[in-house]
């Protein structure tokens, strides 16, 4: 909230799904909303929500920015080099906030990168042993970041496949990332892509709903054998 020109302003960012609780309330405070006061409603999904709420505001679409300009911006305002600055502008997707967070969680990413590579080499010299330890030192961190490590998992094997079709419009990754692609992509193709996919979704699902992380990140560990040795 803030209060402008005697106004009270109060930014709402809204869910992707509403249940009709929720909606209903929403609906009950714009049709009745405090004096003097402006209500922003921000959503991703504005088909989603009621024809009633829609019918009771007005519509601003903002498009995404685009990557030249946030190339630009972020070798003016963050000092960062081109090369890198392009390549953050072209993973951000349209979006400052996750050009300036992949900033911030570089080193995170780079930790990520470390144990993606470790986990297919080690999988490919079918290493169960070492594997077990590279599942258990994942299984000691909390709920939330062994999601984000299986997203950014996710996304290392599209890109890897994307790789292989030599079209640099297609990828999306840093200089390293792009390095270890050069020699591995070949090893995610089309006997094996859906198949990693649906792995990494399906251990981000059982992460979320608190299953036992030692033996999920295990099972991928066994899994990623199977999958990566196939011919």
């Amino acid at each position: 909230k803030s209060s402008q020109g005697g106004y009270k302003v109060c930014i709402v960012w809204l869910p992707e799904r509403m249940n009709q609780t929720s909606a209903n309330k929403l609906l009950k405070l714009l049709e009745e909303p405090p004096t003097q006061t402006v209500f922003i409603l921000v959503s991703e999904d504005p088909g989603r929500l009621l024809e009633t709420i829609r019918s009771r505001t007005q519509r601003f679409d903002f498009k995404r920015i685009a990557d030249d300009d946030i190339e630009q911006a972020l070798v003016a305002r963050c000092g960062i080099e081109p090369d890198l600055a392009h390549r953050i502008a072209r993973i951000a997707g349209g979006s400052w906030t996750d050009a300036t967070g992949a900033l911030q969680a570089g080193n995170e990413n780079n930790m990520f990168f470390d144990l993606f590579t470790m986990l297919m080499r080690l999988a490919y010299a079918k290493r169960v042993k070492e594997l077990k330890k590279w599942s258990e030192s994942i299984a000691a961190f909390g709920r939330e970041k062994q999601k984000r490590l299986l997203v950014y998992f996710s996304r290392m094997i599209r890109e890897n496949f994307m790789y292989n079709f030599h079209d640099p419009r297609l990828t999306y990754m840093t200089v390293n990332e792009e390095q270890f692609a050069s020699r591995f992509a070949p090893f995610i193709n089309e006997g094996n892509i859906i198949e990693f996919s649906e792995m990494f979704e399906r251990a981000l699902r059982d992460i979320t709903q608190n299953a036992n992380s030692k033996m999920v990140f295990f099972d991928i560990a066994l899994q990623s054998i199977i999958y990566i040795t196939r011919k």
